[in-house]
């Protein structure tokens, strides 16, 4: 679980309240479904754990409704995170565990900047493991008005042998994008796999849609962050650019992770 309570299972209290307001069509429609955030007409009205005890995973949805709920919550693991990558003794690893001892996973959804999800809905599902031999840092599954799609992204080490002298990728992100060459091979043979997988974190009032059982490539996304913005120059994002658009893998660096997460802190919104 990666928010701070479970929302899959209501209190008494809870199940009485939420029964409220299925009836209320400000928030379901006529077959008793949850309305998308576009439609509600006073979404502030309306405890946050209604939609998410709703919601395709519930202990894994990310919503700008977090962040109102609290705010100060959010800004303190960013202050954490920062701290941590600001440490130039730091490793990738250093990072992932305070990510994960602190339940900040949240921060990570920021990274959907960079994609066109739409933000209907995000989920994000820490260490996820596509098989025996292949574990993402992190997999992002958002909704937009054309169905969902899913982010898998990598995370290397902040310091050390990122770009050469003249800003060529070096050895951090040659081995992230050695990794995520392998997940692109793997995935069009065990795509079902991860539909296994994603069995578990469902909640009990949704199925799954078409995408979780057609695989559809143009779907997938894939993100490396590595490095700081000092270890990238014109070359560096030149071939960040080729790397893009020749291999669907988008390259970052931990900056663009820090000001992505004020940005979403802010606005409350991606």
């Amino acid at each position: 679980m990666i928010l701070k309570r479970d929302y899959i299972k209501l209190s008494k209290e809870e199940i009485s309240e939420y029964i409220q307001y299925k009836k209320d069509s400000n928030f379901f429609d006529k077959d008793g479904n949850l309305k998308d955030l576009k439609d509600w007409s006073e979404i502030n009205l309306r405890p946050n754990y209604i939609y998410k005890h709703d919601c395709l995973f519930p202990n894994n949805e990310v919503s700008f409704l977090d962040i109102e709920e609290d705010e100060n919550w959010f800004k303190t693991n960013l202050n954490g995170l920062i701290e941590v990558i600001t440490d130039n003794t730091a490793t990738e690893r250093n990072i992932l565990n305070y990510i994960k001892k602190n339940k900040a996973s949240s921060l990570v959804t920021s990274l959907t900047h960079y994609t066109d999800f739409g933000h209907h809905e995000v989920f994000i599902f820490p260490e996820f493991q596509l098989s025996n031999n292949y574990q993402v840092d992190f997999l992002i599954i958002g909704r937009a008005s054309g169905g969902y799609q899913f982010l898998l992204i990598e995370f290397e080490n902040p310091y050390g042998k990122i770009t050469t002298h003249r800003g060529e990728f070096s050895i951090a992100i040659n081995k992230g994008i050695k990794q995520i060459k392998d997940w692109q091979r793997w995935i069009p043979k065990n795509f079902n796999s991860v539909h296994q997988t994603l069995k578990k974190y469902k909640g009990p009032n949704k199925d799954f849609p078409k995408e979780f059982y057609e695989l559809d490539l143009d779907r997938f996304h894939y993100i490396i962050v590595a490095g700081r913005r000092e270890d990238y120059n014109d070359l560096t994002y030149q071939e960040r650019r080729e790397t893009k658009k020749t291999q669907n893998i988008n390259i970052l660096h931990y900056d663009n992770l820090v000001e992505n997460s004020r940005y979403m802190i802010k606005t409350k919104s991606w």
